[in-house]
């Protein structure tokens, strides 16, 4: 069993992880704002060298990610505090640091159709520049000793981003104009993220995506939002590029893309690593709905 320290422990992967390493008979170290250290965008090197002092792994949650927060906030917790972390515990002989990044930190919808360890397009917005330098950062760190898990979007509330997006669409009580719809998008249900970082105590290297086995299209995942609330698909079909140029012109290019274009994430790595991902991710919606 491994000394862990593990940061962001109260987020919404983060507080179901914890009582499962703990259950695994790992001796598990929660640091939050609410620890003696207080939160990780401040501390200091030493201060977090002091803190991490005879553990053997560190996973790092801790992060922030809405898109309307401060883009130097963001700078500030995913890049430069994910880094200073990486190297004070490597100074103190940490042995492994697996890093909770995103697949937006090397693509997205719309301009990459498949999704593999091997993908390196340009990261997609501030939060995916900036968890693309913290990858870089804990890679020149710690080399092979580094474990990166790429997260497709996980089915853990609040909802936001396009996910959110849609949800609200779906409680509108008007037909929906996607049954003609038929891209794929990847997703992770709580059981595929929380086994991967669980797996990744001891195992993996290097880059990992994160996804369940199965993508969904839009219309799939209305009408899971709209069963979670006992309510018919209410779906009706019009030609796919007038659907894409009326969500552009009302949302933007990036919803358009995220709602439209394939975005399919290869597991293969994930499998490599011992993991059996998710098959069916509508259980996963129809819950993140309620």
């Amino acid at each position: 069993m491994s000394r862990i320290v593990l940061t962001g422990p109260t987020g919404r992967i983060g507080r179901l992880l914890g009582p499962r390493l703990d259950d695994a008979g790992h001796q598990v170290t929660r640091c939050g704002r609410a620890s003696p250290l207080g939160d990780l965008a401040f501390a200091t090197e030493d201060a977090l060298a002091r803190s991490l002092e005879g553990s053997e792994v560190v996973m790092h949650l801790a992060g922030v990610a809405h898109r309307k927060a401060d883009p130097a906030l963001i700078d500030a917790v995913n890049r430069d505090a994910a880094i200073r972390l990486a190297r004070a515990a490597h100074k103190v002989g940490v042995r492994r640091f697996v890093l909770a990044s995103t697949i937006y930190a090397a693509s997205m919808p719309g301009r990459t159709s498949s999704f593999t360890a091997l993908t390196d397009d340009a990261p997609h917005g501030v939060y995916g520049a900036a968890k693309r330098a913290a990858e870089a950062g804990l890679q020149d760190i710690f080399g092979n000793d580094a474990v990166i898990l790429r997260f497709a979007p996980v089915l853990l509330g609040p909802p936001a981003g396009g996910l959110g997006r849609l949800l609200h669409l779906s409680a509108l009580p008007i037909p929906l104009p996607f049954a003609g719809l038929r891209n794929r998008r990847s997703l992770a249900s709580p059981e595929t993220a929380l086994s991967a970082l669980e797996r990744c105590v001891t195992c993996g290297s290097g880059v990992t995506p994160v996804a369940d086995d199965t993508a969904v299209s839009a219309a799939e995942i209305v009408t899971a939002f709209r069963a979670s609330r006992g309510r018919e698909p209410g779906l009706f079909a019009l030609p796919p590029a007038l659907v894409r140029a009326a969500v552009h012109g009302l949302a933007g290019a990036d919803v358009a893309a995220t709602l439209c274009d394939d975005f399919i994430v290869d597991t293969g790595a994930l499998k490599a690593i011992g993991i059996d991902p998710v098959a069916d991710s509508m259980p996963a919606l129809r819950a993140y709905a309620s």
